[in-house]
C-alpha cells in the first residue's frame, strides 16, 4: 500500500499527468493534431477512472499512518521510561494511586485523564527540556509514559507482564541485605489484569484487513479493465452529428449546386443550437483548421472539464473536424459522487473487516484470550485461581438459571475451544487439589517460563505449624470394609480438610489413615536473627494464626464424634464384631518450627511437600497420644505462641526428649470428653446437593473463613471466645474444673522436681478426679513412676527420654 499509494502521488503534478495523457491546455489550439486529441480522449476516460482508485488506495493509507503513529508514540515510551522512573517519591506514589485508578476504570475509557496527563507532563516538565521535539509533543498531548510504562512494541510474552504491587514490610537481615529466602509478600487482590491483545488476535485481524482491502481494490480496478468503453468510445450523437456536418461542409466546396451551401447553414445552424443548449454546452468548433466558432475559452477550463468529440475521417484516417463541450458541471457532480463512493468503499471495507473477523474473534481469537486470562492466572496463584474460577462459575450458572439460553449459546457450548477452555480451568483446579498449598510454586514457576517442565525446583525455607492426624485401628478397618475403606477415609478426609481450610490452613498429604496439615506464616509475620535464621514475631497475627490451628483440631474432634456420615459405621456388623462398640476415633499432634518446601520425588513422580525434623516431631506427638490416652498432644514450643486466653485451656502433661533429639520438649494437651456429644440430625450431606448448592456452600466457607482470618489478624477477634460460645468445645470442656487442673499441676511439679512420692499420691487422685473418666496422663505418669520404683533416679534431669516411636 505505501508503494502503491506513493507511486500514484504522481498523477497530483500537473505537467506529468498532461504528459501521460496528452490532455495538455495547448492541445486545444487550432493547430493541434485532431488524431491526438482523439487518442487523449480516450486515455482521459482511464485516468479519470484510475484517479478513483488512486483515491481509495490513499485513504487506506491514512489507516496506515495511524497506525505507524501510535507504533512511534510506543517507542518514545521506550526511550523516555528512565527520565519517567526520575521522579521524586511523593509524585511516584500519588501515580501509582492514579493508575490503580485507570486501572479500575479498565475499557469504560482509553481517552487519557486531564488531571492526570496534566500531572505527568508537570512531573516531567525538566526531563521534557531535553527531549527530542517529537517528544515534547507527545508529552504536551497527554501523552503519559508513567502511566504506560509497560507498553511494548513487538511480541511479548504472555506472562512477562504483571500488575503493579504493594509489598509488605520486609525484615532486613543483621547485615542489611534481604535474606534470599524471603518471599515478600504482595497483595494479589489490588492487582487488576490488563487486556493484552493475543499475538494470534493481531495476525488475524492483520490479514483479515489485508484481505478485505485487497479483494475490494481488486474489484474496482477490474471493472474498468473489463468494460469496452475504457477501450473503444460508444458512438454518439455528437459524433453524428460532426460528420453531418463535415459532410456538408466538404460539399459544400466541392459541389456546384449552391443547395449544399444551405445545407451546410441549416446542419451547422441545428448542431450549434443544440450543442450551446445540451448539458455538456458546445465551447468550440473547429472543421479542417477552420475555426467555426468558440463560445468560451477552453483554457480558462481544467483539463478534466474538456471533453473532445472527433469526426470527418477520410480514407487515411484523419480527423478533419472536432468539437470541444464543457463538461464541468459533469464533473461537479462526478465528484460529489466520488465522496460518497468513497465513503461507501469505506464503510465496505470496515464493515467487511469487522464481518470477517467478527466471527474468527468469537469462535477463536476469544476463546484463546480466555484461555490465557486463565493460564494467567494459574501461573500468578494457582490455589487462588481455582477459587476465582469457581466464583465466575457460579455467577454464570446463576445467570443460566435466570435467562433463558439461546440455540446459539447451547451451540457454543458444544465447540472445541469451549472444551478446551473448560479443560483447562479443570486441569488448573486438579492441578491445585493435587499439588496443595506446598506445590502451588512450582505451578506457578513452571507456568511462568517457557521450555520443558522442570518440576524438580530448589526448596524453599519457611516456618509454619504442622499438624498430623491419624485414624485409629485403621488396618483393622480396612480389613473389614475392603472397598468401602475408600469410602470412608475420604468422609473422613471431608470433615478434616473442611474444617483445616476453614481455620486458614491447607492439606498437604492424605498418607492412607493419616493426613498432613499446614499452616504457612506470611512473610510479613516473619524476622531474622543474627544469623539469618528465621523465627516468628511477637505480633498479634501470630498468636491467632496459632490459636486457629489449634482450635480447628477440637472442631475436628468435635464434627468426628458428631457426624451423621461417620454413625453407620457405629452400626457396622463387622466393625463392631472385631471391635466391640465401635466409633471413629483419631489422634492429633501439633508442632510448630522451619521446614524445607519443595518438590520430593524424581522426573517420574513428585509430591509437593515439606521436610524437616518439625514434621516429624509432628507426626511422633500423634503417635505418643496413644501413651498418654489423650486424642490430642502439643508441643511446648506450640503452646508457648498461644494467646494467653487459650494457653488457659492447654495442659502441660510431661516433658520428654524424643529419639534423634536430645533437646526436651513439653507435651500439652487439651482435655477433652467427647462422650457426651449428641450425633447432629441436621447435618447437610454436601454430597447430595445439587451442584450449584454445592459451590453456594464453598462459597460461603471461603468467605466466612477470610473474613475470620482477617479479623484474627487485625486483632478484632479472639479465637478464645469459641470456648465460650461454641456448644461441642464447651460441652467437652465441662467435665474438667479449676479444681481438677490446680491438683494435677502441684502433682507436676513435684514430677518435674524429682519428688515422685507425693507426685504419685496426687496422681492417683487426679486418675479418677473427673467422674467416668480416667485421666490418661495421670495414668501414664503413674507408670513411669512405677517402672522406676517409686523413687526418681538419682540423675534424673527433669525430662525423661521418650522410648516408643
Amino acid at each position: 500500500l505505501d508503494l502503491v499509494s506513493t507511486v500514484s502521488l504522481i498523477f497530483d503534478i500537473g505537467w506529468i499527468s498532461d504528459a501521460i495523457f496528452g490532455t495538455d491546455a495547448s492541445s486545444s489550439s487550432g493547430g493541434s493534431s485532431t488524431a491526438a486529441l482523439s487518442k487523449a480522449s480516450k486515455s482521459s476516460q482511464v485516468g479519470t477512472r484510475a484517479a478513483r482508485i488512486v483515491r481509495i488506495i490513499r485513504l487506506i493509507r491514512l489507516v496506515r499512518l495511524v497506525k505507524i503513529y501510535k507504533l512511534k508514540q510506543d517507542l518514545d515510551d521506550v526511550q523516555v521510561k528512565d527520565n519517567d522512573f526520575r521522579m521524586d517519591d511523593d509524585v511516584e506514589e500519588e501515580q501509582q494511586e492514579n493508575q490503580q485508578k485507570e486501572n479500575v476504570r479498565g475499557s469504560l475509557s482509553h481517552i487519557p485523564d486531564e488531571n492526570q496527563a496534566k500531572q505527568a507532563a508537570d512531573s516531567n516538565n525538566a526531563a521534557d527540556k531535553d527531549k527530542p521535539s517529537s517528544l515534547k509533543r507527545l508529552s504536551a498531548a497527554g501523552h503519559n509514559p508513567a502511566r504506560r510504562k509497560s507498553s511494548r512494541v513487538g511480541p511479548k510474552s504472555a506472562f512477562a507482564k504483571k500488575a503493579e504491587q504493594k509489598p509488605t514490610e520486609v525484615t532486613p537481615a543483621p547485615d542489611g541485605t534481604t535474606p534470599a529466602n524471603q518471599v515478600v509478600a504482595k497483595k494479589d487482590d489490588e492487582e487488576e489484569e490488563e487486556y493484552v491483545e493475543t499475538n494470534v488476535g493481531k495476525k488475524l485481524s492483520d490479514l483479515t484487513t489485508r484481505r478485505v482491502i485487497a479483494l475490494v481494490l481488486s474489484v474496482m480496478i477490474s471493472i474498468p479493465l473489463f468494460t469496452t468503453g475504457t477501450y473503444k468510445s460508444d458512438y454518439t450523437a455528437y459524433e453524428y452529428g460532426l460528420n453531418s456536418l463535415y459532410y456538408a461542409w466538404n460539399s459544400s466546396w466541392t459541389s456546384s449546386q449552391s443547395d449544399w451551401s444551405l445545407v451546410f447553414s441549416t446542419t451547422y445552424t441545428t448542431y450549434t443550437t443544440m450543442g450551446l443548449a445540451a448539458r455538456l454546452p458546445l465551447i468550440k468548433l473547429d472543421i479542417d483548421a477552420v475555426n467555426l466558432g468558440q463560445w468560451a475559452d477552453p483554457n480558462a477550463l481544467r483539463n478534466d472539464d474538456i471533453q473532445y468529440y472527433v469526426g470527418g475521417y477520410d480514407t487515411t484516417g484523419n480527423v478533419h473536424v472536432f468539437a470541444i463541450y464543457d463538461q464541468s458541471s459533469d464533473n461537479n457532480l462526478g465528484a460529489i459522487l466520488s465522496i460518497i463512493r468513497t465513503i461507501f468503499v469505506s464503510v465496505v471495507l470496515t464493515g467487511g473487516a469487522l464481518m470477517f473477523s467478527r466471527d474468527a474473534n468469537s469462535l477463536v481469537v476469544t476463546p484463546i484470550e480466555q484461555m490465557l486470562k486463565r493460564v494467567k492466572r494459574i501461573a500468578k496463584n494457582p490455589l487462588k485461581a481455582v477459587q476465582m474460577e469457581e466464583k465466575e462459575a457460579l455467577l454464570a450458572d446463576k445467570l443460566e438459571q435466570s435467562t433463558k439460553k439461546s440455540k446459539e449459546d447451547k451451540a457454543k457450548e458444544s465447540y472445541e475451544t469451549a472444551i478446551l477452555e473448560r479443560t483447562i480451568v479443570k486441569i488448573g483446579a486438579l492441578l491445585a487439589l493435587g499439588f496443595g498449598e506446598a506445590g502451588s510454586e512450582i505451578i506457578s514457576e513452571n507456568m511462568k517460563r517457557g521450555g520443558d517442565v522442570d518440576p524438580m525446583m530448589p526448596g524453599k525455607k519457611m516456618l509454619a505449624i504442622f499438624g498430623f492426624c491419624d485414624i485409629r485401628n485403621f488396618t483393622d478397618a480396612t480389613e473389614i470394609l475392603q472397598q468401602d475403606v475408600m469410602v470412608f477415609v475420604n468422609e473422613i478426609a471431608e470433615i478434616v480438610h473442611g474444617t483445616v481450610d476453614f481455620f486458614s490452613g491447607a492439606a498437604n498429604k492424605n498418607i492412607g489413615d493419616a493426613f498432613l496439615l499446614v499452616w504457612k506464616f506470611p512473610p510479613e509475620d516473619v524476622e531474622y536473627d543474627a544469623d539469618n535464621q528465621p523465627r516468628l514475631k511477637d505480633t498479634q497475627s501470630v498468636k491467632g494464626f496459632a490459636d486457629m490451628a489449634l482450635l480447628s483440631f477440637l472442631k475436628i474432634i468435635a464434627k468426628v464424634n458428631r457426624s451423621l456420615k461417620l454413625d453407620k459405621y457405629r452400626k457396622h456388623p463387622g466393625l463392631n464384631a472385631r471391635m466391640p462398640n465401635y466409633s471413629v476415633k483419631m489422634g492429633f499432634g501439633l508442632h510448630v518450627g522451619w521446614a524445607i518446601e519443595g518438590a520430593i520425588g524424581s522426573e517420574y513422580k513428585i509430591d509437593a511437600s515439606y521436610l524437616s525434623p518439625n514434621v516429624n516431631m509432628a507426626a511422633r506427638l500423634e503417635a505418643a497420644t496413644k501413651q498418654f490416652g489423650v486424642p490430642l498432644l502439643v508441643s511446648g514450643k506450640m503452646k508457648d505462641i498461644l494467646t494467653d486466653e487459650v494457653k488457659e485451656h492447654v495442659r502441660i502433661i510431661d516433658k520428654v526428649t524424643v529419639k534423634g533429639s536430645i533437646q526436651p520438649i513439653e507435651m500439652c494437651t487439651v482435655d477433652l470428653d467427647y462422650s457426651k456429644l449428641k450425633i447432629n440430625k441436621a447435618e447437610k450431606d454436601l454430597s447430595k446437593l445439587p451442584r450449584i448448592e454445592k459451590k453456594k456452600e464453598r462459597m460461603r466457607a471461603r468467605n466466612k473463613r477470610d473474613k475470620l482470618k482477617e479479623k484474627v489478624a487485625a486483632g478484632e477477634f479472639s479465637v478464645a471466645s469459641f470456648f465460650e460460645t461454641d456448644k461441642d468445645l464447651k460441652t467437652m470442656r465441662e467435665p474438667f474444673h479449676q479444681e481438677f487442673t490446680d491438683k494435677w499441676q502441684e502433682g507436676y511439679e513435684n514430677y518435674l522436681n524429682g519428688e515422685w512420692e507425693k507426685a504419685k499420691e496426687i496422681f492417683e487422685e487426679t486418675l479418677t478426679m473427673i467422674p467416668g473418666h480416667s485421666d490418661g496422663p495421670s495414668n501414664t505418669l503413674l507408670g513411669v513412676i512405677s517402672e522406676n520404683g517409686g523413687k526418681a533416679p538419682l540423675d534424673w534431669p527433669g525430662y525423661r527420654e521418650l522410648t516408643e516411636k
